[in-house]
């Protein structure tokens, strides 16, 4: 177990050996919203927890998290208008709603996009329900939107 201070908010990591995971919640804008951190994925292979606290003393004070929010949203609503997925027109767009699952953080590495040296890298797992209906529009589809720091560097939908 581990304990972090985020704006006098205390964050508990635990960790499960079987899945190689650290995970903790961390209240953003009133959502209680989980924090994973997959030890196959992170870099570098041994937890920088100081780094930890730095990527979610940036992400609760909500700017990046807002703005990469409302980005994600905006993006993943023209990706499955792009990707086969029977909803095309706008109209067909607006019954259709992303709701946030986790946030996956990989750690800190050298970017290639901006050169920096240690740019956080986290990915927002989010889920895909119709408006109508209660339960997930695509179960088996989790729909991933990668960044480093402040900027969105990918989308990807994976069959789980």
């Amino acid at each position: 177990m581990k304990k972090l201070l985020i704006h006098n908010q205390k964050v508990v990591f635990s960790y499960s050996e079987s899945a190689q995971v650290w995970s903790g919640t961390l209240s953003i804008s009133g959502m209680n919203i989980p924090i994973e951190i997959e030890m196959e994925d992170y870099h570098p292979s041994k937890i920088d927890w100081d780094a930890t606290t730095h990527f979610l003393s940036e992400l609760s004070k909500q700017a990046l998290f807002t703005t990469n929010w409302t980005k994600s949203q905006v993006l993943l609503k023209h990706f499955i208008q792009t990707v086969p997925h029977g909803i095309e027109t706008p109209e067909q767009i607006q019954l259709y709603r992303f709701e946030l699952e986790a946030i996956l953080y990989k750690g800190t590495n050298r970017s290639r996009i901006s050169e920096k040296d240690n740019a956080h890298k986290y990915e927002f797992l989010w889920k895909l329900y119709h408006a109508k209906y209660p339960a997930c529009y695509d179960p088996y589809g989790n729909y991933v939107v990668q960044a480093e720091d402040s900027l969105i560097i990918g989308i990807r939908r994976d069959q789980v």
